[in-house]
């Protein structure tokens, strides 16, 4: 199976962010993904560039962007 999640104990340090937060980095990643889909075309080139997005890694970057920013 996958990844096993545990319940909080005792001791272990949690980590929240605030709502800004999370509103900082939603707007931070639909910018980037927003200035990707203006990218001039029709549904096939939005669909190749999507699937260069996904291959080349680039959709982690754009996750670990925001991630910092949050």
């Amino acid at each position: 199976m996958g990844e096993a999640y545990w319940a909080a104990r005792e001791g272990d340090k949690l980590l929240h962010t605030s709502i800004w937060a999370d509103i900082a980095s939603a707007t931070v990643e639909l910018a980037c993904y927003g200035a990707i889909g203006l990218i001039p075309g029709g549904l096939i080139v939005t669909t190749l560039v999507s699937v260069a997005v996904s291959v080349t890694g680039l959709n982690d970057v754009i996750s670990d962007l925001s991630e910092s920013v949050s």
